[in-house]
């Protein structure tokens, strides 16, 4: 999944079913919700790609306000593979992590506890 289809992607749940999303979070109460986005979404561009992701985070909390929403840092790759020619490099990485710290530092009084 990425910031591009988060809410649209259905996927099968243990307990059966293909779901959205938006119909897990519409239709069960979460404690917790844990998202960690950003790889995928590296060859995208930048600026609409913070745009979707800030998007997702606010729908997230619309849907789920009483949740605590844990943001999670992409982790890195080797250094062999950041290396390479290629979006997927640790400096690309960093980067997304700095901006996704930034957003939650933005938001937190607005949408977040």
């Amino acid at each position: 999944m990425s910031v591009y289809n988060l809410f649209s992607k259905q996927v099968t749940l243990r307990r059966g079913g293909d779901k959205t999303l938006e119909q897990v979070l519409s239709q069960d109460s979460f404690q917790i919700i844990y998202l960690m986005l950003g790889i995928n979404e590296l060859g995208y561009e930048y600026p609409a790609t913070l745009t979707r992701y800030e998007a997702a985070v606010e729908r997230i909390k619309e849907l789920q306000p009483q949740a605590v929403l844990v943001l999670e840092a992409n982790l890195h790759v080797t250094q062999a593979r950041s290396s390479q020619p290629s979006v997927v490099t640790n400096g690309n990485i960093n980067m997304i992590n700095e901006d996704i710290k930034r957003l939650r530092r933005e938001k937190a009084a607005a949408i977040w506890m």
